[in-house]
């Protein structure tokens, strides 16, 4: 009986070990196929010696370049941060030097900072644009870049769009609309900011306020707060 299985040129290759933490802004990482070693002919002394990962000593002869694919993780855009030593599997394009790496375990005693963005689609059913940040909701977590960002668009009718993000770094929480109104928390600082609102509405039976009010030219003080 002939099979209904269409069969794919892409299979999996080899448990792969990471040489080098991956770098900002690629999806490239040097790996070394650990499955595949000793399958590779000629002899090892006159390879150029690269170091020893997860116990195997290997030679510069045998890294491979791999560019990461989600794997299922359809929304997730960025690559995993992987970092040296860490294991990955190793998938390969029919018999081409075509490789691709997708991570197998999240191994915490090896994984450092990360930066990590996923993105949702925001355009319409019977539109052909791509997407983009302005036609897209999305959230990164960096703590590589010590912030937690939170973005939503307008192309689909939306009434606002909003930025939020959490600045570790800065001690800062800001939220911006589209109408450029503001909220900005500086927790150094022990301030908050209230930024370009045309009214600021507070209703409730009693407001205490401890410390010092200033009112500025042009608003009347309330007699009582």
């Amino acid at each position: 009986m002939e099979s209904n299985y269409i069969q794919t040129n892409l299979r999996f290759y080899s448990i792969g070990i990471v040489v080098y933490d991956k770098l900002k802004d690629t999806d490239i990482i040097s790996v070394i196929p650990i499955e595949t070693l000793n399958t590779v002919e000629g002899s090892i002394r006159q390879k150029i010696f690269e170091g020893i990962y997860k116990g195997v000593k290997v030679f510069r002869h045998y890294i491979i370049l791999a560019k990461w694919f989600p794997n299922g993780n359809d929304n997730r855009i960025t690559p995993p941060d992987v970092y040296e030593n860490e294991t990955v599997e190793i998938y390969r394009y029919a018999d081409e030097d075509k490789y691709f790496w997708t991570t197998m375990f999240y191994e915490k005693n090896l994984r450092r900072l990360e930066h990590v963005r996923y993105s949702y689609s925001n355009q319409p059913k019977g539109t052909f644009d791509p997407i983009d940040d302005n036609s897209s909701y999305y959230v990164e977590y960096s703590t590589r870049d010590k912030y937690i960002y939170l973005h939503t668009s307008t192309n689909d009718g939306e009434a606002a769009g909003y930025d939020i993000k959490i600045n570790t770094a800065t001690g800062v929480i800001s939220i911006t609309d589209t109408y450029n109104n503001q909220l900005i928390w500086q927790s150094p600082q022990k301030t908050l900011n209230i930024l370009n609102f045309n009214e600021i509405n507070i209703t409730c039976p009693q407001v205490n306020i401890n410390g010092h009010l200033y009112v500025s030219e042009g608003i009347t003080a309330p007699s009582t707060i």
